[in-house]
């Protein structure tokens, strides 16, 4: 098992994060893919996603499945219904009525409704927790197991 970490100052981002971490996870997600794991090659499926975890101390593909399935949500979505989804978690304490107003629409709270709606954005909101909440868990049981 490798670990590294993580050297550039925005830790966050997938986009601009870069270190020994990321360089040996993607190589050992590499080398699984490789290896013709078919645990592996499922998630290799689109090329805008290639995150891949393994763990042998957890049921790993749970987590893979939650976070590919939120992925593909989340990628499928209009540039609109992103504008929509972001102006929303910017501003939780706007109505639509008042986001819908400021992207300009005649009836605002319907269109801001409708846009989340095909957006899955409630979906795609509690998948993101259940995922957060199963890593947790997972986090808490390695964590009692050393």
């Amino acid at each position: 098992m490798w670990f590294g970490k993580i050297d550039t100052k925005n830790k966050s981002s997938i986009h601009v994060a870069n270190g020994s971490a990321i360089i040996n996870a993607l190589y050992a997600r590499d080398q699984i893919v490789k290896a013709n794991e078919r645990e592996a090659k499922v998630w290799d499926l689109t090329p805008h996603n290639k995150v891949f975890y393994y763990s042998e101390d957890f049921p790993y593909s749970s987590v893979n499945a939650l976070f590919y399935f939120i992925s593909e949500l989340i990628y499928k979505r209009s540039e609109k219904q992103r504008e929509i989804v972001k102006a929303v978690k910017n501003n939780p304490d706007d109505t639509y009525e008042a986001i819908g107003k400021r992207f300009g629409y005649k009836s605002p709270k319907t269109s801001v409704s409708n846009h989340l709606y095909a957006a899955n954005h409630e979906l795609v909101s509690e998948s993101e927790k259940s995922l957060i909440q199963l890593l947790d868990f997972h986090q808490k049981q390695l964590e009692q197991d050393k």
